[in-house]
């Protein structure tokens, strides 16, 4: 793809049809809706339609999907934090169950407010 659109003539043609290709690789990734690497027919010639005449929607674009990336991956960590807070609850409720067997005057109350505060 990089090496096609660097050949003579072709900036030209991308122009005539309102399209000003300065980043290949972004415009690639514009293109490349289904983000297998690969650019059908429908797929570049549907890109190129909704890029043409907006040079900076290629950003915008490229820009959504980026933010589109860092939200599953946000998304991803929150859950992983979660069950690992969860998990953690478990221990020291345990923990505080184990002390309060171990010695009667130990009052697991305080300890389990404490947890429940965590959101």
């Amino acid at each position: 793809f990089e090496s096609f659109m660097v050949a003579p003539g072709v900036a030209a043609i991308f122009a005539v049809f309102g399209l000003d290709v300065q980043d290949t690789v972004l415009f690639f990734d514009a293109l490349d809706v289904d983000e297998d690497r690969e650019l059908g027919i429908e797929e570049f010639v549907m890109g190129c339609i909704q890029l043409r005449g907006q040079a900076k929607t290629v950003d915008l674009v490229t820009h959504m999907r980026e933010n589109k990336k860092v939200m599953q991956r946000i998304t991803a960590s929150a859950k992983n934090t979660e069950a690992q807070l969860k998990d953690l609850r478990q221990i020291v409720a345990s923990a505080c169950e184990g002390l309060a067997n171990a010695d009667h005057s130990f009052d697991c109350s305080v300890a389990h407010r404490k947890i429940d505060e965590v959101p």
